[in-house]
């Protein structure tokens, strides 16, 4: 588990070639130790999906994340949130390939799960608005600007109760909001 909180940490300061290479190796001893559908596994996929898109190969970074979805598929019995983020991650790399409507299907299956999840306190949720958030986009991108402000206005409340007024995340919302205004 060090390792790959260690393999992660390096993507989250930027170092994505390393943490790349530290999580294919940590996958490889993984599978072969814990064993290939192991949870494990699942997150060390999903997180090489996540370095493979930021450096543009989706395809590879596609195989990758729907690996971690088989095998999140296969350990948990119900909805979970692992398989929603893994939605989620899907969508955004449909959304790199400019697949709008691939990409909504992802969101609206991530969005599904996470409602049947956490029900009333979805709202409340950070990664649930962020799939809300990324289907305004999405519109955005298609031309659908009424609903692409209807859900960023949403994203926009939930932010509210989550978050203090000067959230990073508000501050996106309100800048997505403004460049949609702008397109429109």
């Amino acid at each position: 588990q060090i390792s790959i909180n260690k393999a992660k940490l390096e993507g989250e300061i930027g170092n994505f070639h390393l943490a790349l290479k530290n999580s294919e190796s940590i996958l490889k001893k993984v599978k072969r130790i814990i064993g290939e559908n192991s949870i494990e596994a699942a997150l060390l996929s999903n997180n090489i999906g996540t370095y493979y898109t930021l450096k543009g190969d989706f395809t590879t970074a596609t195989i990758n994340v729907k690996a971690a979805l088989d095998i999140y598929n296969k350990i948990y019995i119900d909805s979970h949130p692992n398989i929603a983020e893994c939605y989620n991650n899907l969508g955004l790399l449909e959304m790199k390939k400019a697949n709008f409507d691939d990409a909504l299907d992802y969101f609206e299956k991530s969005c599904k799960i996470y409602v049947e999840v956490y029900r009333e306190a979805v709202d409340l949720n950070i990664n649930y608005v962020k799939v809300l958030n990324n289907m305004g986009i999405v519109f955005a991108k298609k031309g659908e600007y009424e609903k692409a402000t209807s859900n960023l206005l949403i994203c926009i409340k939930h932010w509210t109760n989550i978050f203090d007024n000067d959230h990073i995340e508000l501050a996106n919302a309100y800048n997505n909001l403004g460049v949609l205004f702008i397109l429109q």
